[in-house]
């Protein structure tokens, strides 16, 4: 992703259609920067993550966050999704939180990690987006 765009800016260009498209830059303007899975079916799994991204209603994180996905395979030989929030400022990098679905390794479909507590363990799961966010 070349430019980063807000959390509030991404809501309204996934409002808009504009990470519909299953190439790879539309799809890398979309976030996603690590993908182990086709290509072609980055547009259907980032709907999936995008049901965390648009219930973001905080203004801080609206207005100071941009969004990075991947795609990664586990120890299990399963793909799952991940979406970060990384501060817009580097220097605040240190507050970025990042969410899986379907991660294999976990007890619960979402699964939420902080640098507060270590990468350990999920800070916060739940089986239901609209609890996870």
């Amino acid at each position: 992703m070349s430019d980063r765009i807000s959390v509030r800016q991404w809501q309204e260009q996934f409002k808009a259609g504009a990470f519909d498209k299953p190439n790879c830059s539309v799809q890398m303007d979309a976030g996603w920067y690590t993908w182990a899975c086709r290509t072609d079916s980055l547009p259907g799994r980032l709907k999936k993550l995008a049901k965390l991204v648009m219930g973001i209603t905080d203004p801080y994180i609206l207005d100071n966050y941009y969004v990075l996905c991947s795609n990664c395979s586990s120890r299990f030989n399963k793909l799952y999704d991940a979406v970060g929030f990384i501060p817009l400022l580097e220097e605040n990098h240190l507050k970025s939180i990042d969410v899986t679905l379907d991660d294999p390794r976990h007890r619960k479909k979402w699964s939420l990690f902080t640098l507060r507590y270590g990468l350990d363990g999920p800070e916060y799961d739940h089986a239901n987006v609209r609890q996870m966010r």
